[in-house]
């Protein structure tokens, strides 16, 4: 995973990562639970462990079948909470979490006092609502002063939306960056501009690289047949810039910024 700081964007090259199997993909159920175990998000989570402590509460937005968080338990985590819209997937993630709420992100209401989680994930969620901007700004009245809030956002800046666009074509799918579930497009700029808006400070900017940078990296960044090479000179644009096209889940941690 390559990671940089917000006052490097876009000034750092960050480090590739290698690999094609961004998803761990159950297909039984990942069909119409929208998302499924991201390892990335795992990461993260050992990552913030080590450098920030213990995390003894968290909530999840947007938990689906609560495969990405079910794993903090394993690392100490005294009680995890969802909240899924969908009760077949709220069925599945009440078998590894300590609560999950049916209701939707927009408008539910948590009986958990004030400020009581240390931490919120919303991951592969915020596009799907209609005001992610409000949100993320009503969500920490649950979270501690210092908590931190995990955003996971699938990139519109990726390759394969700019190839979409040139072919004149903007096809909806199952799941992927052109779910059709998806109501708000971000690329990693207006990513940071919804958390930042929230009144969040970042503290990070994660995200995985397709393989295919690799073969890119130095040259043109060929587009669908017919429509030529895309020409972003190395010595001009630099890589942080030119490896968003090769991004497909960007990956915020920020922080909920004490009173003074």
């Amino acid at each position: 995973m390559a990671t940089i700081l917000p006052e490097e964007i876009p000034q750092q090259a960050a480090a590739v990562l290698k690999g094609d199997a961004y998803y761990n993909v159950d297909e039984d159920f990942s069909r119409y639970l929208g998302h499924s175990f991201q390892p990335e998000v795992e990461a993260i989570f050992r990552r913030l462990l080590c450098t920030h402590g213990p995390v003894r509460r968290i909530l999840d937005v947007g938990c689906a079948s609560g495969r990405t968080s079910a794993f903090c338990k394993s690392l100490g985590v005294e009680e995890l909470v969802g909240i899924e819209i969908d009760p077949r997937a709220a069925a599945i993630a009440r078998q590894h979490l300590d609560d999950v709420v049916l209701g939707d992100a927009s408008t539910v209401e948590l009986s958990y006092p004030d400020e009581h989680f240390d931490m919120i994930w919303f991951t592969d969620l915020l596009e799907h609502l209609v005001d992610p901007w409000a949100a993320l700004r009503r969500f920490q009245r649950w979270l501690r002063p210092g908590g931190r809030v995990l955003v996971v956002l699938p990139n519109f800046g990726h390759l394969d939306i700019i190839n979409m666009i040139v072919s004149g074509r903007l096809q909806y799918s199952e799941r992927g960056l052109m779910d059709s579930g998806h109501l708000r497009i971000f690329n990693q700029v207006t990513g940071i501009e919804l958390i930042e808006g929230a009144g969040l400070r970042i503290e990070r900017v994660d995200y995985r690289l397709d393989s295919a940078w690799e073969e890119h990296r130095e040259g043109p960044i060929p587009l669908v047949a017919g429509a030529g090479y895309l020409h972003l000179d190395p010595a001009v644009v630099p890589d942080a810039l030119r490896q968003t096209l090769f991004v497909r889940k960007l990956h915020y941690l920020a922080v909920k910024q004490e009173i003074s």
